[in-house]
């Protein structure tokens, strides 16, 4: 399927997608908004929560976007827009972290921007709550999965 097809299909998809991009400084990459809306409809993420340098949008519901969260309540799914220094990052990720449950899973994006976000993807890749790493050089992908007892850490050439 193609981005076209997953828009007019899942407009809720097609709202996060757009959220991502006014939180960041531009357009993402065809192929990376393809990634990004085949896994939101896969795993079908209930509290969303973008944050960039630009704004920050957190919502309840895929379905009904303009309920703000609560700020202790768990995330589904995450993502932090490019444009902030490796230590901005990693507190940002950090707090998200903190809130993530089983099926919870967060997308970075720049991870290899430069040394400072390179080292900040490593060390959130080691945090405890974190299974499952997934580097596609534009974005990383962390998935909470506790019932996985290993990390597992993959790059993937994309």
């Amino acid at each position: 399927t193609t981005l076209t097809e997953i828009e007019k299909t899942a407009p809720a998809v097609k709202k996060i997608l757009d959220k991502i991009e006014a939180a960041g400084s531009g357009a993402l990459a065809p192929k990376i908004k393809i990634v990004i809306a085949r896994l939101l409809q896969w795993l079908s993420p209930i509290k969303v929560s973008v944050t960039g340098n630009l704004q920050q949008f957190e919502a309840y519901s895929t379905i009904n976007l303009n309920t703000k969260i609560v700020s202790d309540e768990s995330i589904d799914f995450a993502f932090i827009v490019e444009g902030q220094d490796g230590a901005t990052m990693l507190q940002s990720a950090s707090s998200i972290l903190d809130k993530m449950h089983s099926n919870s899973w967060v997308i970075l994006h720049q991870i290899h921007a430069d040394a400072d976000m390179e080292t900040a993807w490593n060390q959130l890749k080691k945090h405890s709550n974190i299974r499952l790493s997934i580097d596609l050089f534009t974005i990383g992908i962390l998935f909470c999965r506790k019932a996985q007892k290993e990390q597992e850490h993959f790059i993937i050439r994309y």
